[in-house]
């Protein structure tokens, strides 16, 4: 082999690769198919059969060849031309060489390169790193069915400890950054220490995924193949430090939580929903149900109230310039807000407005609403025969939703609106529930304090909502409701 390195010549054709370190002493079959390393193969074979192998690199400036400036001389020891054009090789490595100058660019690259000798004289500290190679790679072979235990066999039997480094670094699946860092250390100490520790993390990573591999059947639907896939995929970003999507989302919540002002018993219940979501699977049916439960909790306005206007003169003036007439209708009004001038809350009384179709009975009280500097919801009663309209479903069912009074209340965004409960005498009732029942409990001022919606399953305070009814007629008016 000592007179094969002496005879490369100081000129050779380079054949270059993105994904592909050789070393000194390997064999390797390869298969190229561009047009410029089919020219590399062919004046290499009309000389002398030798090339120059280099790693490629990302290309920093425009002038850059864009290759590692250590790499190796291969012999090409067979040659087969395939039938779609491209070239089969069979190539043996036969030293290391260094780039000195390129000789030529086009329609090929060629350099001169000088030959590398590496260090033949070994002592106690390399024979010790080397037994600790082999050992390693026992690990590897039993972690690992894809490594022949031959081949260690084989390796104790090899007595140049630089030839060892360079097989075991040419076999195993390292990453190309390593085996080109391998192949640049001439040092036989420098070169066994970064080696065993490529293979040390080769181990851990090995044992991680026979890890995963022992908790997961073999045989595997498509939803655990996914979740096979994503437990992998959680694995590396906790070794490498990195936060997943379902970390971050989980942060996300916990942030909102923290910053919304809400009551000490929705924040504990958040809280407990956020941790059953931060161990559960985003494949998982349940995962939806708890991420919309806790989107519902957090965005409802628990503490958020508007800040009213009592003027009794500029609600006398609003009143005036919205509707004409109506004198008995807005004395009522002003009374009620008075009263609650004085006493800075009201409870009990809940306004009605009985009238024909047309008189007026909506838009006064969106006037009210106007007036008082609140937000306003109109929910039309007409026609209503489910409960869950009023008080939602079940969130364990599916497509559940909070009823509308929650709802208009969370999209209006605050805690105080001005309510009006259109048509109320048109309620009706059958086998689905009684909805005037439901509504006993948000107009009632003894209940509606802690109202509880059967989605959000938390009492929510209606007490300072200022309710106001429309009907056509007091005598259709359910009788739990007059």
């Amino acid at each position: 082999m000592e007179d094969q390195i002496n005879r490369i010549p100081r000129t050779l054709p380079v054949l270059h690769m993105q994904n592909v370190v050789m070393f000194p002493f390997l064999l390797m079959p390869l298969v190229v198919s561009d047009e410029e390393s089919k020219l590399v193969v062919d004046y290499a074979l009309a000389n002398d059969k030798s090339m120059a192998f280099f790693l490629e690199k990302d290309k920093i400036h425009t002038t850059d060849i864009g290759l590692y400036e250590i790499g190796t001389s291969v012999t090409i020891l067979r040659m087969l031309r395939n039938q779609d054009g491209s070239i089969s090789l069979l190539l043996q490595g036969t030293s290391r060489i260094k780039m000195q100058k390129i000789v030529q660019r086009e329609p090929f690259v060629m350099v001169d390169v000088e030959s590398l000798t590496e260090p033949v004289e070994e002592d106690t500290e390399i024979h010790a790193n080397r037994k600790i190679a082999l050992e390693l790679l026992d690990k590897i072979a039993s972690e690992s069915t894809l490594l022949n235990r031959e081949m260690i066999t084989g390796l104790t039997n090899i007595k140049q400890a630089g030839r060892i480094a360079d097989i075991i670094a040419g076999n195993l699946e390292l990453q190309l950054e390593d085996r080109q860092k391998i192949l640049e250390l001439l040092e036989l100490r420098k070169r066994y220490k970064y080696l065993n520790n490529c293979l040390a993390e080769l181990i851990k990573q090995m044992r991680l995924e026979n890890h995963i591999r022992t908790n997961i059947q073999l045989e595997m639907s498509e939803d655990q193949r996914r979740y096979y896939l994503r437990e992998q995929m959680d694995a590396i970003r906790r070794e490498l430090g990195e936060t997943d999507e379902v970390s971050k989302e989980i942060l996300k919540w916990r942030e909102l939580i923290e910053s919304n002002d809400l009551p000490d018993n929705v924040r504990d219940v958040a809280y407990e929903e956020l941790e059953r979501l931060s161990v559960m699977q985003p494949a998982a049916s349940e995962y939806g149900v708890i991420r919309n439960y806790l989107e519902w909790i957090v965005s409802l306005p628990w503490t958020t109230y508007t800040r009213d206007r009592l003027d009794l003169k500029k609600i006398e003036k609003v009143l005036a310039r919205d509707h004409y007439g109506l004198k008995k209708p807005k004395e009522r009004i002003l009374e009620y807000i008075a009263v609650k001038k004085l006493r800075g809350q009201i409870k009990g009384p809940i306004l009605c407005f009985v009238g024909p179709p047309g008189t007026g009975k909506t838009s006064i009280g969106r006037s009210v609403a106007a007036a008082l500097n609140r937000k306003f919801i109109r929910m039309s009663l007409g026609g209503i025969h489910d409960e869950a309209e009023i008080r939602g479903h079940r969130k364990t069912y599916i497509g559940a939703m909070p009823g509308k009074i929650i709802t208009e209340i969370k999209r209006q965004g605050s805690a105080n609106p001005v309510f009006m409960l259109d048509e109320i005498d048109k309620l009706g009732r059958d086998f689905r529930g009684d909805p005037a029942s439901a509504l006993l409990e948000v107009l009632d001022p003894e209940q509606n304090n802690s109202f509880v919606d059967n989605y959000i399953n938390l009492p929510f305070d209606l007490s300072e909502v200022l309710f106001i009814t429309t009907a056509n007629s007091l005598d259709t008016i359910p009788s739990a409701l007059r």
